[in-house]
């Protein structure tokens, strides 16, 4: 939970909910659709290096 009280979800949680895959949500996440409202400090970033 956030500190306004929003619920934070991984990656993957969108992905499993709407049955695309997470490189789908992360493209719209990357080209701005998709903005993250939040990232939580205490989860790693599951993010690989750009090539």
């Amino acid at each position: 939970m956030n500190e306004d009280g929003t619920e934070l979800f991984t990656i993957g949680e969108p992905a499993r909910a709407t049955g695309l895959s997470v490189r789908t949500i992360r493209y719209w996440s990357d080209e701005g659709a998709l903005p993250p409202a939040a990232t939580a400090s205490t989860t790693p970033q599951q993010r690989p290096a750009s090539s």
